[in-house]
């Protein structure tokens, strides 16, 4: 698959976050899908990201500071090299939690999962850590 061009409508397009008029998108895509390999990746357990939504949605949200009000919260997992999202949960808000542990150490680990025994390196901040969870890592 090394050296094929991935197509993308444009409509789909500028819904990517990696989407770049200047260079377009298929020099990320190659980029993305070389075959070079980092020993050191880490991975970015980002903030919670919001979609602008103003659907009907159980989990909807709304946040007055934000410039769109109304959204979908989605915690993810990004690799920091590539900045491409690895994994990815909707946040259900705080009822959401039938765990025992916290909901930020709840996401961390479900979130690691899919690269767990890969030796890399996992950053968040503080909504994410805690003493527990930095034992349990």
């Amino acid at each position: 698959m090394s050296g094929s061009k991935i197509y993308i409508d444009e409509e789909i397009e500028k819904f990517l976050a990696m989407s770049d008029d200047e260079n377009g998108l298929d020099d990320e895509l190659g980029h993305a899908s070389s075959s070079e390999e980092r020993t050191d990746d880490e991975l970015d357990n980002s903030e919670l990201e919001s979609d602008a939504f103003r659907g009907k949605c159980s989990f909807r949200m709304y946040i007055p500071n934000k410039p769109a009000k109304y959204g979908l919260k989605m915690v993810m997992i990004c690799d920091s090299g590539t900045k491409y999202m690895v994994d990815a949960m909707p946040y259900l808000g705080k009822g959401s939690n039938k765990t025992t542990f916290p909901l930020g150490e709840y996401y961390v680990k479900e979130l690691t999962k899919t690269v767990h025994g890969s030796n890399r390196n996992v950053t968040m901040d503080n909504w994410f850590s805690s003493i527990p969870l930095a034992k349990s890592l």
